[in-house]
């Protein structure tokens, strides 16, 4: 993060990463809809070309609607058995793909440390779709392309399992997506930068105690991009749901693979904002709310004072990465 005051600047950058997991599920079934196969819950391993797509904005299994697209917007299945890496691209020996949706999504939140999202897609291979003897799967933007992630079948034990289709069979893969905080709430991230090059700013980083971004709106899972920053003269809040003023503009900087992070610069015109500037809030990854609960927030100490002729800039950075189960 780095501000500019009567356009003098230094630069820090503030990290805010969130953890992202994946767990598959398979389930064979034949034409009289009888399952025939329920194999274990079992994690998968993301790609590092998989955490590119999400420079995108979008974190989605099974849902195709609106222009975003989402990263797991296609299973694959394949015969390929070498073990998993985080360099792989895709399948080892691809057999078939589908989009196809069984049922309908699912979403839910859970308020325990640590606070996360999820999101449920059943893929479902019709009759004679996908015969074979299976081994490895992995979702995908596209049909055996831009993959996400990849995993081998596995057993009740956690060994890797072949998975026999026959003509007659339809196969359904549960795909999960989870998304956790990177803070826990009441805990806190310190530090400090230089302001018109001369003056240390103090802050302290924090996450909201409200849980609505749980419980009123797990669209949040689906969505990496920044969304509107407010800034605000109150500090002693512990929901951190204060409201404030929001940017005027807000822009996003050019993503280079591997980085897993994207800046957004925020202006603030003059006179948009008067006073001290004491709090910073923003939302977390709502897709259809930009301006949702607020997320975190930096107390700043001492605050910064804005007069009416003059500008605010700041530069988030928003991250990602795997979470470890």
């Amino acid at each position: 993060m780095y501000f500019i005051k009567k356009r003098k600047s230094k630069r820090l950058i503030l990290r805010e990463e969130v953890k992202i997991n994946c767990v598959f599920q398979a389930q064979k079934f034949n034409k009289e809809g009888i399952i025939t196969y329920q194999g274990p819950k079992f994690h998968n391993t993301i790609f590092d070309s998989g955490l590119d797509l999400l420079h995108e904005g979008v974190l989605r299994v099974g849902d195709r609607l609106g222009p975003w697209g989402g990263a797991g917007d296609y299973i694959n299945v394949g015969t390929g058995s070498s073990t998993p890496a985080t360099s792989q691209t895709g399948l080892d020996s691809f057999l078939a793909s589908t989009g196809n949706i069984y049922g309908s999504l699912s979403k839910n939140s859970d308020t325990s440390i640590p606070r996360h999202v999820w999101q449920t897609a059943v893929f479902e291979f019709a009759i004679g779709s996908c015969t074979g003897n299976l081994t490895e799967v992995g979702l995908s933007s596209a049909e055996n392309s831009n993959y996400f992630n990849r995993q081998l079948f596995k057993d009740a034990e956690g060994s890797p399992t072949t998975i026999t289709v026959l003509a007659d069979e339809g196969l359904r893969v549960t795909a999960t997506l989870y998304l956790y905080e990177d803070l826990a709430p009441g805990d806190t991230e310190t530090g400090s930068f230089l302001f018109n090059g001369t003056d240390t700013i103090n802050f302290t980083r924090e996450k909201s105690t409200d849980t609505d971004w749980l419980t009123a709106d797990v669209d949040a899972l689906v969505n990496f991009r920044a969304g509107q920053m407010q800034i605000a003269e109150l500090s002693g809040e512990t929901d951190l749901f204060i409201g404030g003023t929001t940017a005027d503009s807000v822009t996003a900087k050019t993503y280079s693979s591997g980085d897993y992070y994207l800046d957004y610069d925020y202006v603030w015109n003059a006179a948009s904002f008067v006073g001290d500037i004491a709090s910073i809030h923003f939302p977390f990854l709502h897709l259809y709310r930009q301006y949702a609960d607020p997320f975190s927030a930096f107390r700043l100490s001492p605050v910064i004072t804005l007069t009416d002729t003059e500008e605010f800039r700041l530069t988030l950075r928003r991250g990602w990465g795997r979470y470890v189960a």
